[in-house]
């Protein structure tokens, strides 16, 4: 009895160890900036896009990789460009080495924040740089990933998901 005892003590705790390392793997999963795919076009060129979900404030600098030349995007429309990697720049958040390819759509995920609140409010990456800051209630479009929000000494995280607006309100009573 007590080694039939022994032995299910060992497999419960070796079932939790396992469950213990896919949850670990999966919550340090990379974010994927950027996605690729058809678009069935017959130019030559790609196509870089960023669909949001609604209208927001948008900057993002593009820069083909190794070249000082850039260019703006101050909306959610496709922008053709001919096939190699870009540098894309959205907010002061890089996102490094974007493929565009032939004949395909290259898709920045993003989503918007949108804040409530009446004041001034920033938005910080979890590394700790400030990315955007506003004086009052505003939509902004930034890159997928995990942000700290600040306002009136308070500090939230939360997370912009591709497709989808996160809502930010924040009372000081």
């Amino acid at each position: 009895m007590k080694t039939l005892i022994s032995f299910l003590a060992f497999c419960f705790s070796f079932s939790f160890i396992i469950a213990q390392e896919n949850v670990n793997r999966q919550a340090k999963a990379p974010v994927s900036h950027w996605s690729i795919s058809n678009n069935y076009s017959k130019s030559d060129n790609g196509q870089l896009v960023i669909n949001l979900p609604g209208q927001a404030a948008l900057a993002v600098v593009v820069k083909p990789v190794g070249a000082t030349k850039t260019f703006a995007l101050r909306n959610a429309s496709a922008k053709e460009l001919p096939p190699g990697s870009y540098d894309i720049t959205f907010w002061g958040i890089k996102i490094p080495g974007v493929v565009v390819e032939k004949r395909k759509d290259t898709r920045i995920h993003a989503g918007i924040l949108h804040s409530t609140v009446k004041g001034t409010w920033e938005v910080w990456t979890i590394d700790g740089i400030k990315v955007y800051t506003s004086g009052g209630p505003k939509q902004v479009a930034l890159p997928v990933g995990d942000y700290i929000l600040k306002t009136k000494g308070a500090e939230i995280k939360t997370a912009i998901n591709d497709g989808k607006i996160s809502i930010f309100s924040f009372t000081n009573y």
